[in-house]
């Protein structure tokens, strides 16, 4: 996104995320000063925080959901429904090799060698998943189970839009939590 800024000529430059707290050259030949990415942000109506952390602090605070009717049908309820919200996920790699273990030096008097195995782990990126409350009345829940009307109705919540904005192919699912288990009776 680019950030329109005034020189004092009032020329207009429009700068990126990248240059701010830098200085640029107008075209008047004056130096401009780039605000902090904060203040940036904040000079366009933008938040300084991530969706992501901002999500975090609203469920810690109870925050959300902040509607009083259902996302669906509009009614009144008061009833909320879980969902998750897959964004990243961690990149585990484990690589494995063998090494003679400490025993070796011993083990060879006795004619043979002993190894022991080694494992690596290599983690890139994290694991940004979050559990969503939605404010859906119980009798429009199952509808929520078509992934693309689940998505949608995320979309609806201006927060959590700006999520799938920012990750749009994040995996959505409702969570069902133990409602949909069946109890299993004894043969």
């Amino acid at each position: 996104m680019l950030y329109p800024i005034q020189c004092e000529c009032g020329a207009i430059c429009r700068v990126d995320a990248t240059q701010a707290g830098s200085i640029i050259h107008c075209k008047c030949g004056r130096q401009v000063a780039i605000p902090s990415l904060s203040k940036l942000k904040a000079m366009h109506g933008e938040s300084a925080m991530s969706a992501d952390l901002r999500i975090e602090q609203m469920l810690e605070r109870g925050m959300l959901p902040a509607e009083t009717n259902c996302l669906i049908c509009q009614s009144a309820t008061k009833d909320v429904t879980y969902c998750w919200m897959v964004c990243e996920r961690a990149n585990v790699q484990q690589s494995t090799d063998w090494e003679p273990s400490w025993w070796a030096v011993f083990t060879v008097w006795l004619g043979f060698i002993s190894f022991k195995k080694m494992i690596g782990e290599t983690v890139d990126g994290r694991d940004r998943r979050f559990r969503l409350p939605l404010r859906v009345c119980a009798n429009c829940r199952n509808q929520l189970r078509d992934t693309i009307l689940l998505k949608e109705t995320l979309q609806e919540v201006p927060i959590y839009d700006e999520m799938l904005t920012r990750f749009p192919d994040a995996d959505v699912s409702l969570d069902l939590g133990l409602s949909d288990m069946t109890r299993r009776e004894p043969h």
